[in-house]
């Protein structure tokens, strides 16, 4: 044994050997329970401990498979029942909307929301405060009779993009592609309200759909090149390129 030199377990980072004193780590581990006390005498007791062991791992193992059941019935469904959605606020009819492809919208949606999370957090992360942190410290600047002009921006894009925008991109969606449903005899002021609320989900789905196209960069070949070649590559080819330009420069 040569390293069982100066400083022992502790500075070498290993096991004691021996009569050495135990790391901070080797004393914090619990000691092994055995399942069978080997003081135990008599059969009873002993059938007392297996019986909780065996009841103990039939809990786990019902947790267990309720977890992956539940786990599995959501990855299943949730995205078929977002995509449904999807399809019946873009008016799709029946007997076009498939399954598989509801399916593949809704995961496509699911996708993306995980993206931007994972992109929040990211960020978050290698910032000195997190992102709700971050807006509160920027609003908390917004001051009454100084930051008027910013504040008007704010709730002019608001409800530009909450309300405005998505009933406008709805109603020349619904005119263009599903056409009227109801004519001018048969008008009812609660259908029209219902209409108007369809084209709202209508136009704020193509619009935020949109909006996370263009934030992935769909539309750019550097993406379809990541998912072809895998992102770790591009950056690496990128990295490449970017050295040969500098010496080129050079």
């Amino acid at each position: 044994w040569d390293d069982l030199g100066a400083g022992g377990a502790e500075s070498q980072g290993r096991w004691a050997w021996g009569d050495e004193r135990l790391s901070n780590v080797e004393s914090s581990v619990a000691v092994r329970t055995p399942f069978i006390d080997e003081y135990a005498t008599g059969p009873l007791l002993k059938t007392r401990v297996i019986a909780e062991l065996v009841a103990k791992m039939a809990v786990l193992l019902l947790i267990s498979w309720l977890a992956i059941t539940v786990a599995l019935c959501a990855a299943m469904n949730v995205p078929l029942y977002i995509g449904h959605f999807a399809m019946y606020l873009l008016r799709v009819h029946d007997e076009y909307s498939h399954d598989p492809i509801s399916f593949a919208v809704g995961a496509g949606f699911i996708g993306a929301f995980f993206g931007i999370v994972n992109k929040l957090h990211s960020v978050s992360t290698n910032c000195e405060n997190n992102i709700v942190d971050a807006a509160r410290d920027w609003l908390n600047l917004l001051q009454p009779h100084h930051s008027r002009e910013k504040l008007r921006t704010i709730v002019t894009f608001v409800i530009l993009w909450t309300f405005i925008c998505p009933l406008l991109l709805g109603c020349t969606y619904g005119n263009f592609f599903a056409g009227p449903r109801v004519s001018w005899k048969n008008w009812k002021w609660s259908y029209e309200m219902q209409n108007l609320l369809l084209q709202w989900g209508t136009g704020m789905l193509l619009l935020n759909s949109w909006a996370a196209l263009c934030y992935f960069r769909v539309f750019t070949k550097e993406f379809w090149v990541a998912i072809a070649m895998g992102e770790g590559n591009v950056n690496d080819n990128n990295n490449q390129d970017n050295h040969v330009g500098a010496e080129i420069r050079r």
